[in-house]
């Protein structure tokens, strides 16, 4: 599960802070903008009809992994802080 989730942290691209773009998995080659904060909001349809998605989950790991870098934490302990594995 970790090198799924690596493969993904290494397609989701930071625009700017809590700023996001982040790979559709339905449709390939195409990304859904986030953003973070103050309230979390993504261009998927997903986030339209519901309110919340899969892209904005992705964002708020990015998040963390650059949080765990910048403190010396591995990728691999990163994840299983956030996850709880």
């Amino acid at each position: 599960m970790a090198t799924v989730v690596q493969n993904v942290q290494d397609q989701i691209q930071k625009i700017g802070p809590h700023h996001y773009r982040v790979p559709s998995r339905s449709r390939p080659g195409v990304f859904h903008e986030v953003l973070l904060e103050p309230t979390p909001m993504c261009t998927c349809e997903a986030f339209y009809f519901r309110g919340d998605c899969r892209h904005i989950a992705a964002a708020r790991g990015a998040e963390a992994v650059e949080r765990a870098r910048a403190s010396g934490l591995t990728f691999e302990r990163a994840f299983d802080d956030l996850f709880g594995e």
